[in-house]
């Protein structure tokens, strides 16, 4: 949560859309020896404080996206689009084909 504070307090946006502040915390791949922080306790409970300090707080929204998707909520904000950013998953860039079911 401390370092979520700190991307917060930077509050990377695009200009003029000062509302949607982009906050991304993410991985690039796994080591091994990461394994409990990256699918263990560690984020499951971090993960869980997330979601309960956004329903409490009321002050952000989570949308959890891919990269693909956050570049099509950025593109919407350079255009000036408004509304839930979670609307623009698809905006410019889409699947070139739909996930298969597990």
């Amino acid at each position: 949560m401390t370092r979520l504070k700190l991307w917060q307090q930077t509050a990377i946006t695009v200009e003029g859309r000062s509302d949607w502040v982009f906050v991304k915390l993410h991985c690039h791949g796994m080591n091994p020896i990461d394994r409990e922080v990256m699918i263990g306790k560690l984020i499951v409970d971090f993960l869980k404080e997330l979601i309960e300090e956004s329903r409490a707080s009321g002050r952000f929204a989570l949308h959890f996206v891919t990269a693909r998707e956050m570049v099509n909520v950025i593109l919407a904000a350079c255009a000036g689009r408004d509304g839930n950013p979670g609307e623009y998953r698809d905006y410019r860039l889409r699947l070139i084909r739909t996930p298969r079911a597990a």
